[in-house]
């Protein structure tokens, strides 16, 4: 972990966004969750690699009461967080 600007040489940004329809559950929607990882070369400020992750994980069973879900009775589906670090762990160490 770096304590001043002068000792980061990469940044990882993770951004996530609800994506395409994948089931419906009990009157429950449930959405893909896409995720668009940008790993950054902060000295010269250029993303150095770029790669799109798509959810699609999702457990029926937390939708037996689609009452206890938001108002338009939307879910997003379990973030890809293994696919994420595994992508990330597979860039060499400086």
């Amino acid at each position: 972990m770096a304590l001043k600007s002068s000792e980061i040489e990469t940044l990882i940004q993770v951004s996530c966004k609800r994506g395409t329809p994948i089931a419906k559950v009990n009157g429950v929607s449930i959405f893909s969750d896409v995720c668009l990882v940008n790993v950054i070369d902060y000295k010269a400020l250029a993303t150095v690699a770029q790669k799109t992750f798509e959810g699609k994980k999702y457990h029926a069973e937390r939708y037996s009461n689609p009452i206890t879900h938001t108002k338009d009775k939307t879910e997003t589906a379990d973030f890809p967080n293994n696919e994420i670090h595994e992508y990330i762990k597979s860039f060499p160490r400086g």
